[in-house]
């Protein structure tokens, strides 16, 4: 067999050492405040203050940037962002996607159903390795506040992937919560490890 396509049981030999190089990373975010993106394996509690009342789209692309694009008043053409809050209907029409996609009716079809006077739609737009798969745990949604907990897990064993292939993924969260305007404190994290309750989510590939 190639070395370019294994099962996801080949890169298993590689997990554990690959782990450490993310433990204790810490990013400014372009638009927001100093974030904690580490890789946290202890599966300590959830945070009071957030919630696993949460339905989650998402899309995979083989492709090097963000493929989702948004409109706001600052910016009426359209752009690409790595975060971007979907707070109305017609911000909700105004969503381009640059790739055609077999689950895109599905996404476009959640934004549409939407309850933005009782919610609101976070979209997140982040790489991830071929042989993974990325879920979201729980969310912090409430005034002034926006966080994210995603974890990591290796694709079923028998799965194939191509290995040191990375796509871009867009996650798409309807969290409980109707934001007015997006909040001032926005943040995330990701585990290398997920917790048995992880939200599913809806992931199409």
């Amino acid at each position: 067999m190639s070395d370019r396509y294994r099962t996801r049981r080949g890169v298993l030999g590689g997990v554990a050492a690959a782990a450490g190089v993310f433990a204790g990373c810490a990013s400014r975010l372009s638009d927001d405040t100093v974030v904690e993106e580490s890789v946290d394996d202890s599966g300590g509690a959830i945070p009071p203050d957030a919630t696993t009342d949460f339905q989650v789209r998402s899309l995979r692309a083989l492709v090097e940037g963000p493929f989702v694009s948004f409109e706001s008043e600052e910016t009426p053409q359209q752009n690409h962002r790595d975060r971007a809050f979907v707070l109305s209907d017609e911000q909700a029409g105004a969503i381009g996607f640059d790739i055609d996609h077999e689950a895109q009716a599905d996404v476009r079809s959640f934004l549409d159903e939407t309850d933005y006077d009782a919610a609101s739609v976070v979209v997140h737009q982040r790489a991830i390795e071929a042989c993974y798969l990325r879920h979201v745990e729980y969310v912090t949604a409430r005034e002034g506040r926006y966080y994210v907990q995603f974890c990591r897990r290796l694709k079923p064993a028998t799965t194939r992937c191509e290995a040191e292939i990375t796509e871009m993924e867009a996650i798409f969260i309807r969290v409980p919560y109707a934001y007015e305007r997006e909040p001032s404190s926005r943040g995330s994290g990701e585990r290398s490890r997920c917790r048995s309750e992880y939200q599913r989510g809806g992931t199409h590939r």
